[in-house]
C-alpha cells in the first residue's frame, strides 16, 4: 500500500506502530528521532509520515521543520504529531506548525489507523484531536 515513516524514541510504541501499520499492508520504516528521521526521507520517501513530538537529537516539531525546509519536495507528504502532551496549547502548536492531524498517547491504534487511511485516501487535512 503505502510507505510510511515513523519516528518514535520509544521502542516498545515505536515496534507497535511499526507493527500495526505493516499488519495493515503498509511499508514501513523506524527512526527512533528526528535526526535518523531527516535522514531515512532521502532513500525512503514517505507517502506519510508519523512522528513523536518529545524525543533526543531532534524533537518532533524541529524534525518537521526541518523536513519543510530542506526537502520541499515532500511538502505534501501528510505528517501526523503523535504525543503525551495533550493540552490545548501544544496541539494548537503541532497545527500551527503544519501538521495534517496531532493525536495524543496512548496511542488509540484503531484512530491511528483510521486517520493514516483517511489521509492517504483523501490527501486531506484531517481535524486534529483535542
Amino acid at each position: 500500500m503505502a510507505k510510511i515513516l515513523c519516528v518514535e524514541d520509544e521502542e516498545e510504541i515505536r515496534d507497535d506502530i511499526v507493527e500495526e501499520l505493516m499488519d495493515a499492508g503498509h511499508e514501513v520504516l523506524a527512526a527512533s528521532n528526528g535526526l535518523e528521521g531527516l535522514q531515512a526521507v532521502t532513500d525512503f520517501r514517505p507517502d506519510l509520515i508519523i512522528s513523536d513530538c518529545l524525543m533526543p537529537k531532534m524533537t518532533g516539531p524541529e524534525f518537521f521543520q526541518a523536513l519543510r525546509r530542506d526537502y520541499p519536495d515532500l511538502a505534501e507528504v501528510p505528517f501526523v504529531f503523535l504525543s503525551a502532551h495533550a493540552d490545548k496549547s501544544h496541539v494548537e502548536e503541532g497545527m500551527a506548525l503544519g501538521a495534517n492531524v496531532y493525536l495524543t498517547k496512548p496511542v488509540d491504534y484503531d484512530k491511528l489507523l483510521m486517520v493514516v487511511n483517511s489521509l492517504l485516501d483523501h490527501g486531506t487535512r484531517a481535524a486534529s484531536e483535542g
